[in-house]
């Protein structure tokens, strides 16, 4: 007879939460936003993810400065060297002084 697993006692208290339709809700509406992204894109996604560029663009500029994984025939860039580029081109808005708002 196989043996019974034991659950642990936070996992109760999990799912006694997880029964309120509104935490529930709130659950599914952090890991939309918050959830893990897959490490790898399809082009199309990645030109989509820096802020739906036309692959013109992805393909001459963005493209030969992003990580890429090859699986077979395929390059497929990184989520994260999305991240990294989006953070090299960042450019600040200028901050306006408290002078020129009163």
């Amino acid at each position: 007879m196989p043996r019974k697993a034991h659950k642990a006692p936070h996992l109760d208290e999990l799912e006694r939460v997880l029964r309120s339709p509104e935490a529930r809700a709130k659950l599914v509406e952090l890991l939309a936003e918050h959830g893990p992204k897959p490490a790898l894109a399809s082009h199309e996604k990645m030109a989509d993810y820096l802020g739906g560029i036309s692959s013109e663009l992805y393909f001459a500029r963005v493209l030969p400065e992003l990580d890429v994984v090859k699986i077979g025939a395929r390059s497929l860039p990184t989520y994260e060297s999305g991240d990294r580029y989006i953070q090299r081109n960042l450019h600040p808005a200028p901050r306006s002084s408290s002078r020129e708002a009163g």
